[in-house]
This record gives C-alpha cells, sequence and structure tokens, in this order.
C-alpha cells in the first residue's frame, strides 16, 4: 500500500496542477516546508518534478531537485544532495533562457556541497561567479543571501569581514520582509530563513567581543523566533543565544539555548555543520567550567561526527573533483573557441 502513495499523489497532483503555470508550480514547490522535511516532502516533490516535466517546466524541475538535494544535505546524505544537484546540469536543464533564480540556487547548492567537503577555494569560487550579478539585480532576498554566505567565507580569515557581509545581508533581510511595492513573494520558508539573519548578526559581534551590540541582535533574534514555527529559525536563534550567553558567562542560559540547539540538531538535521557547530559551542561551555566528564562526552561526540563523515565523503570528493575538472576543461574549450572566432 506505502509503495502506491507517490503514484496516487502524481495522479492528484497531475489532475490539480494541470491548469496552473510554471509560477504556480514553482510557488507550491517553495511552499513545502523544508525545516521538517524527511522522504515524504522528497516524494511530493518528485511527483511535483514529474508534471513539470510533462508540461517542459525545466526552471520548476531543476528548483525542485535542488530543494531534493538541500534535504538530503540536512539529512547528511552528501551522496545524494551531489545526486540531484549533478542532475540539473546532466539533464540540460540550464540554458540561455534559465531564470537567474535557478542560476543563483544552483551556485549556492554547489557552494555549499563543496564547502562541506573541505573544498573551500570551489566552494566560494561558486559564489564569486555570481555576487556582482546579485548585486545587481536588486533582489533584496538573493541579496542578503549570497552576502550571509561571504559572512561564512571571511569568518576563519577575518571577522571584521564578516560582520561586514552580516551587516548587508541584515540589512538586506529587512527590505526583503518590508516588501515595498509588493515585489516579493513572502512564504514562510524564505520569511523564516530571513529573520535568521539577526542571530548570524550577533554572531558576528561575539567574534569580533563587541558583546554590547550582540546583545541587540541576539534579543532581536529571539523576539524573531517567537514570530514563527519553524524548527530552523530555532535551531539558529538557540546556537547563537548559547554562544552569547556562553561569552557573557551565563552559564545557566548557555546550557538551556545550547540544548535545545543539540535536540534540534539530533532529531531534524543529521547535516555535519549543524551537529559539529553546536557540539564546539557545548564543548567550549563544559571547558569553561571545568566538567570534564562533559568535555570528554562531547570531545568524543565531535571527533566520531568527523571521522563518519570523512568516511562518507571520501569517495564523494573523487567524484566532485572529477566534476570540477570537467567543469573547467569546458570552459576552457568555451574561452578558446570563443578566442579562435575573433
Amino acid at each position: 500500500m506505502m509503495k502506491k502513495l507517490p503514484v496516487l499523489f502524481f495522479l492528484i497532483s497531475s489532475f490539480f496542477f494541470s491548469q496552473r503555470t510554471e509560477e504556480d508550480l514553482k510557488n507550491v514547490l517553495f511552499d513545502i516546508d523544508f525545516s521538517a522535511a524527511g522522504p515524504g516532502e522528497i516524494e511530493k516533490i518528485d511527483s511535483l518534478i514529474k508534471v513539470c516535466k510533462k508540461d517542459s517546466y525545466n526552471d520548476c524541475v531543476a528548483l525542485g531537485y535542488l530543494k531534493i538535494a538541500n534535504i538530503y544535505d540536512k539529512m547528511n546524505d552528501t551522496k545524494k544532495s551531489f545526486y540531484y544537484i549533478n542532475k540539473v546540469e546532466k539533464e540540460n536543464l540550464i540554458n540561455s533562457d534559465t531564470d537567474f533564480e535557478v542560476i543563483f540556487y544552483l551556485h549556492m547548492q554547489k557552494s555549499f556541497l563543496y564547502r562541506k567537503l573541505g573544498e573551500r577555494v570551489a566552494s566560494f569560487k561558486q559564489l564569486d561567479e555570481i555576487y556582482d550579478e546579485v548585486m545587481t539585480t536588486g533582489n533584496a532576498y538573493f541579496i542578503y543571501l549570497i552576502n550571509r554566505q561571504y559572512a561564512d567565507k571571511y569568518v576563519d580569515t577575518s571577522k571584521e569581514l564578516s560582520l561586514k557581509y552580516s551587516k548587508t545581508a541584515y540589512k538586506f533581510s529587512k527590505i526583503y520582509r518590508e516588501n515595498k511595492d509588493k515585489r516579493y513573494r513572502i512564504d514562510k520558508n524564505r520569511l523564516c530563513n530571513s529573520y535568521k539573519t539577526s542571530a548570524y548578526l550577533g554572531g558576528a559581534y561575539i567574534n569580533v567581543n563587541k558583546l554590547n551590540s550582540a546583545k541587540i541582535y541576539i534579543d532581536e533574534a529571539i523576539q524573531n523566533e517567537k514570530k514563527a514555527d519553524d524548527i530552523g529559525l530555532k535551531y539558529i536563534t538557540s546556537l547563537y543565544a548559547g554562544s552569547y550567553f556562553r561569552a557573557v558567562k551565563n552559564v545557566e542560559q548557555a546550557q538551556h539555548y545550547l540544548w535545545i540547539a543539540k535536540n534540534i540538531a539530533k532529531n531534524y538535521y543529521k547535516s555535519e555543520n549543524y551537529q559539529i557547530a553546536v557540539g564546539d559551542e557545548l564543548n567550549a561551555l563544559y571547558k569553561s567550567i571545568g566538567q570534564k566528564d562533559s568535555i570528554g562526552y562531547y570531545s568524543k561526540w565531535l571527533v566520531d561526527i568527523e571521522a563518519v563523515n570523512r568516511e562518507q565523503n571520501q569517495t564523494l570528493n573523487d567524484t566532485v573533483d572529477w566534476q570540477s575538472e570537467l567543469e573547467n576543461n569546458d570552459r576552457k574549450k568555451q574561452k578558446d573557441s570563443s578566442l579562435s572566432r575573433q
């Protein structure tokens, strides 16, 4: 009976969506909750992709693949995440008519994947290739998302630059939410993502040891988190609130928020980056108060997470390196061909 459900959903979807435009179908796709998504949501998206394929809605198909890839990444299945990212280009869904939204999300997803695999240069190259174009679109949603990623890009090398990009992300996330002239579609997923910038900016101020400024944005983040019932927003808010309270030596509050983040990561966000972020914070908290048993527990937890992901990602790294080499060769051929015609 369970095996028949995806087929039944597809038949029902085909009936109800047969008269919908591509924009309508993309909106249905964006409305599928990401934070708590799992295999059931992947089946729904896959069925929606079939409907889009039937009507040759390539942008919708590509965005469907990328959303599935994002869910698999959250579930810590990097191999399947890469598989769906790769399908976008393998099925020739990118061409001169492709909407920039698809190209934007493709670069973002590839950047996430490369960074997770430790390919930092390849990761940031994906962002660099589209940054200038994103900034000229005037699209506040795209602008705040890519600046948010640039903040991460510099967090280990230049905390001041990381703060600068965090401020830009925060500014444009507010412009998106204000939505003057009704330019943007405000759905739950994108709205909750935009609220996260308060916590991220608070974290950037913590990193430069400006704790008074950090408090302003952490307090704002805690208030924003109450405005939407979203697991992802709660995780980010709790993680950075815990980090702030650890920095000001409020152990009780730090522990309270970090345990919330830990439970969310354990149940909803299996991906290495979510697990390690909260594990690092808890480990640092217990080191600061000398709780040896807890230090040992979280140190081992972090080692185990890294070991599992190192084994999982080794084979995939070879595939990604091969894919990157192909892309570089294609770019070189296109450049040589262009020069020969001049």
